[in-house]
């Protein structure tokens, strides 16, 4: 990692961490050596308060009293640091008094900023999670069947629900600045990579070869509610950019 930070430093790129590992400690002095020129964005994962919680769904990861201990060690260093609180399980991790004792304590330990995002599951995660709920809490499993049924995301009005819930949290602790991508920074020139991050994030390619040897572009194009939720469109025909949208272009007809 440090050859990372310095070979991005040397060229005055702005750079962004995001981590859940406490080893970024070690590197701290170097960071802060390279925020005076260049563009420093750091971030730490807590997604559980409670311990024991903690120790069933992440064993082998830090705790969190290890991961506040190094928001705490950052600010130290003269460096800003967000928090992502993500992901957020439903019913679990979701309720008003817990996220509002975790918020606190991000706040007390000195963090700049925090973002809440809700569980995602994609394959492969998401047979995991769903035998930790088969083995540890049964009684949740029909729910989760009916929240992710339509896929890696949760239905559209369960971030709505967050967000009214965790709003007001964020404001009462003073952690409603950080962005959910590139989080806190030390530089304004990192403006420029939040605006690339998100544009970025809501226009994702891929190309995949369809009959006849058309090739057929797969978009992801984020929802207005929430970046979280995505609609693919799969078409053969090419396409335009349109309101923020693709939209097939209209062929002519054969003369």
């Amino acid at each position: 990692m440090p050859g990372v930070i310095t070979a991005l430093a040397d060229s005055r790129t702005p750079l962004s961490i995001l981590t859940k590992g406490t080893l970024l400690q070690r590197d701290l002095p170097l960071l802060s050596a390279v925020a005076s020129y260049a563009g420093v964005g750091l971030g730490v994962s807590i997604a559980i308060g409670d311990p024991a919680l903690h120790a069933s769904l992440e064993p082998g990861t830090p705790s969190p009293r290890a991961r506040l201990g190094l928001v705490r060690a950052i600010r130290k260093a003269g460096l800003e640091c967000g928090v992502m609180v993500a992901p957020v399980l439903p019913w679990l991790t979701d309720i008003t008094e817990e996220l509002d004792a975790l918020l606190g304590r991000i706040a007390a330990v000195g963090a700049t900023g925090a973002s809440v995002l809700p569980l995602h599951l994609r394959p492969g995660a998401r047979e995991w999670y769903f035998g930790w709920l088969r083995k540890h809490r049964p009684d949740l499993v029909t729910r989760y069947d009916h929240l992710y049924a339509s896929g890696a995301y949760a239905a559209t009005w369960y971030p709505r629900l967050l967000d009214e819930r965790v709003g007001p949290l964020l404001v009462r602790h003073g952690l409603g600045l950080a962005d959910t991508r590139v989080v806190a920074s030390t530089s304004g020139s990192s403006s420029s990579v939040r605006r690339r991050s998100r544009r970025a994030s809501g226009r994702r390619r891929r190309f995949a070869v369809g009959r006849r040897g058309q090739r057929r572009r797969h978009h992801s194009v984020g929802c207005s509610d929430s970046h979280q939720h995505r609609r693919r469109i799969n078409v053969t025909a090419p396409r335009t950019w349109t309101h923020r949208r693709w939209a097939p272009r209209p062929r002519r007809r054969p003369r």
